[in-house]
C-alpha cells in the first residue's frame, strides 16, 4: 500500500483508523509504508505528505496530475 492508499483507507475505514490511533507505527508498518512516508505522517507536515502523494501519482505513469487534500488530525500519546 502506498501513502495515498493508506490515507484514503484511514479516511474511509473505521477499523484502519482505530488501528492507526492505537498503534500508529504498527499500522504504518503493516501497510508497508516507507521510512520517508512514516516520517512525513509522524511529523504531520502537510507539505511533505502532499509531495509524497504527488510523487506517488506521477510514478503511476498515467500522465495525470491529481490534487489530494490531506488533513491529518493526530492525537498520539507517547510514553515518557
Amino acid at each position: 500500500m502506498n501513502i495515498k492508499e493508506f490515507l484514503i483507507d484511514l479516511s474511509q475505514n473505521e477499523k484502519a483508523l482505530d488501528r492507526f490511533t492505537n498503534d500508529p507505527e504498527g499500522a504504518m508498518s503493516e501497510a508497508g509504508l516507507s521510512a520517508e512516508e512514516k516520517a512525513a505522517i509522524n511529523s504531520a507536515d502537510r507539505a511533505e505528505i502532499a509531495k509524497l502523494v504527488e510523487v506517488d501519482n506521477s510514478s503511476a505513469g498515467l500522465g495525470l496530475k491529481v490534487k489530494v487534500k490531506v488533513t491529518i488530525h493526530l492525537d498520539v500519546k507517547t510514553a515518557t
